[in-house]
């Protein structure tokens, strides 16, 4: 059997760790949704930048004699090559330091 002073101490030991779980809990729930903010900024960013440059493109662009179809492909092909370019560049954006200060916000 404890005495009562090590019962208060087991006590305080207890709520002591119950606040160390729900502390950890509220972090990964905030860690959880800045990854989710993150990754939604990139996208719709990277989404963005790559309309703009996909109208900036077929504004400049000179087809010649190309059938329709291929016009289609290379038009397709433009946009697949500048969402992965916008996205790769999106990605290490966030890592600096204006889009940082923008995420902690």
């Amino acid at each position: 059997m404890l005495s009562k002073k090590d019962q208060a101490i087991v006590d305080d030991m207890i709520v002591r760790e119950r606040n160390m779980k729900n502390r950890q809990r509220v972090i990964g729930v905030i860690m959880h949704k800045r990854r989710l903010f993150k990754q939604r900024l990139v996208m719709y960013a990277a989404i963005l930048t790559t309309a703009g440059f996909w109208v900036l493109y077929t504004s400049f662009a000179r087809y010649g004699n190309l059938s329709v179809i291929n016009i289609i492909q290379v038009n397709v092909l433009m946009t697949v090559i500048l969402l992965f370019f916008n996205f790769y560049i999106w990605q290490k954006l966030v890592r600096y330091n204006p889009m940082q200060l923008f995420i902690k916000r």
